[in-house]
């Protein structure tokens, strides 16, 4: 019995350890989040990041939301002191000019790019804290969106186009394309902005995150699905996939389409089209 208190002490006491260590570690990560319209959701996932000293600023962008939300969002923001930033796009962006222009603000060299409609507790940064290493090549993807969207079965895998395009049978298909499109990504501020910026004006709708996907993939950038990393995932009426449903779901039948084919050609030719006005 004895022996056995021991290691369950040893066992709670470097989990313990470990946690600490993972909560103190002095590397700081941004958090990108772009809004149109959702003050209340997003008071309420930064204040719950605000005791986690990782995070080294919050940077909001509201995509020119109506003035009521905006000054609602404002006067939240303001009494949260130096470390929130708020922006306002004096017209509207889009879904991926808005998020492209939220990690261009930061001046972190990595930002969690947050959807307004989303959140995540400590232990999500933990996982990523956890890796021995971060490479500006990859961004790195959380394994579920709690409670309906498991991507677990991707865990500790590093992808590029290729890959994708083998795991594309049609068992995976549409988990595959659901986490390609979800997002809430940890990603390189610099090399995500520099791959990116050339689409930034694209109107590609809710497939908004599979678009920005495919061109980092497409620019020899990687995918890595840390095991462990979760977060939470509000699926509801006034989402923008769904707002934009009758645009957006012929584009990811696209973008599927055409990582199916694992034809570079082909890949390469969509992304120069999509969206254009």
């Amino acid at each position: 019995m004895n022996a056995l208190m021991g290691e369950a002490w040893r066992v709670l006491s470097t989990f313990v350890l470990r946690r600490h260590r993972l909560r103190t570690d002095p590397r700081r990560v941004s958090v990108a989040i772009p809004t149109h319209n959702r003050a209340d959701r997003v008071l309420r996932v930064v204040n719950r990041m605000m005791s986690d000293p990782r995070i080294g600023e919050i940077v909001v962008r509201d995509d020119a939301s109506d003035p009521a939300d905006f000054d609602r969002l404002a006067a939240g923001l303001g009494q949260l002191g130096p470390r929130v930033r708020l922006l306002r796009n004096a017209s509207n962006l889009g879904a991926l000019g808005n998020k492209l222009a939220v990690v261009g603000d930061c001046q972190g060299e990595w930002a969690v790019l947050l959807d307004s409609d989303n959140r995540f507790g400590p232990d999500y940064l933990d996982h990523f804290y956890a890796l021995p290493a971060w490479s500006e090549r990859v961004i790195y993807c959380p394994q579920r969106a709690r409670p309906r969207f498991d991507f677990t079965f991707l865990a500790g895998a590093t992808l590029d186009v290729k890959a994708l395009s083998v795991l594309f049978t049609p068992v995976w298909q549409d988990p595959l394309c659901v986490f390609l499109n979800t997002g809430n990504y940890i990603v390189p501020v610099r090399p995500y902005v520099a791959a990116l910026a050339p689409y930034a004006g694209r109107n590609v709708g809710g497939a908004d995150v599979f678009f920005a996907n495919m061109v980092w993939l497409q620019a020899g950038g990687l995918l890595h699905v840390i095991p462990g990393m979760d977060y939470d995932h509000d699926v509801h009426d006034g989402s923008w996939f769904k707002e934009t449903a009758v645009q957006s779901k012929p584009l990811v039948r696209q973008l599927k389409s055409a990582l199916a084919s694992n034809d570079p050609v082909a890949i390469a030719t969509l992304l120069s089209t999509m969206g254009m006005t």
